[in-house]
């Protein structure tokens, strides 16, 4: 299993917007994408006051559909974001791996 890992930082006045936004803007793009599997989550206390941050997971089967995830939707998503935003909300993505121990 491979997650598509995006980390968001935005200011908590953007909070509600930043939401919609994810449900309306990026939810949207994954779930004509036919994405098997996404979460959300708020990570504890960010270490700016005015600062909220979230990560929302992608799970995929394999490689492929994440590469693929990423070369089709990737620069919709980043642009959607920046024109909706600006400076006040960015992002980074990591792709994590399940190891068996």
């Amino acid at each position: 299993m491979f997650i598509l890992n995006t980390t968001y930082i935005t200011t908590k006045n953007n909070e509600d917007a930043w939401k919609n936004w994810l449900k309306e803007d990026a939810f949207s793009q994954s779930i004509a994408f036919r994405t098997p599997d996404f979460s959300v989550y708020r990570i504890g206390h960010a270490a700016d006051e005015d600062q909220v941050s979230f990560a929302v997971q992608f799970s995929f089967d394999n490689m492929a559909m994440l590469d693929l995830f990423q070369e089709e939707l990737e620069k919709i998503h980043q642009n959607s974001l920046a024109k909706r935003f600006g400076a006040q909300c960015v992002f980074f993505m990591t792709v994590l791996s399940r190891e068996k121990i």
